[in-house]
């Protein structure tokens, strides 16, 4: 390694020859470039790839929750990073195209106070073409520090396209909402549902429930 410090020049930068300049503790200097960069792509680096781009996909389509049910966790770190780091570590238990499988124990879109979901039914509305997946839960549900006026943040992803909608109610007690996805739904295509309750007050998540299991592979539609 070379340093190359020259006012009258200024920094030097780019290749030359097999040498390229850097930047390193302050100082210009010129280093050789690698023989070769070892990539092998083995199956484990695949999935872990596969992982990365399915949770930054995730991460836009939620963007509204992650980012107000990671607020208080992210002086340091932004919300995509929490949430990525998170769920690469605990939240996927299979990945493959279309086939992913979140652990319905351990995702999250929130670091929050978790409950029990009181998620009653799920069926499926509308006519091919212009179908959506209606949810419904128990009006008097209340988990811990939820409040009586918090609104309900519905998400519903769909594992065949990695759609994820997200529905706002404007009160807790309307008891259901429904996620449209403006597309045909196939008998026995796999979603995984959650609910949100947002308070009125503050813009902050006030409890969140996990995933919705059915022998914990989510909500099958028959």
């Amino acid at each position: 390694m070379a340093v190359v410090q020259n006012t009258l020049i200024g920094r030097a930068s780019g290749q030359v020859g097999q040498t390229i300049f850097q930047k390193w503790k302050s100082l210009n200097v010129l280093r050789s470039m690698p023989v070769s960069v070892a990539n092998p792509n083995t199956i484990a680096q695949q999935t872990q790839r596969n992982k990365i781009i399915l949770l930054g996909t995730l991460y836009r389509e939620a963007k509204s929750v992650i980012d107000i049910g990671t607020k208080n966790y992210s002086r340091r770190s932004s919300p995509a990073a929490i949430f990525q780091k998170w769920n690469l570590k605990n939240g996927l238990t299979s990945i493959g195209a279309p086939e992913w499988v979140p652990n319905v124990d351990t995702f999250r879109f929130s670091q929050g106070n978790m409950g029990i979901s009181p998620i009653t039914g799920v069926s499926v509305i509308g006519s091919p073409g212009n179908q959506g997946v209606r949810v419904t839960w128990s009006s008097s549900y209340l988990p811990v520090n939820a409040q009586s006026n918090d609104r309900i943040s519905l998400i519903v992803i769909r594992q065949l396209t990695q759609q994820v909608v997200i529905v706002s109610t404007t009160t807790r007690s309307f008891g259901n909402a429904t996620a449209l996805f403006n597309d045909t739904i196939g008998s026995g295509e796999l979603f995984f549902i959650s609910l949100a309750f947002r308070s009125f007050t503050t813009p902050s998540l006030s409890a969140y429930t996990p995933l919705v299991s059915d022998n914990d592979n989510g909500i099958y539609i028959n």
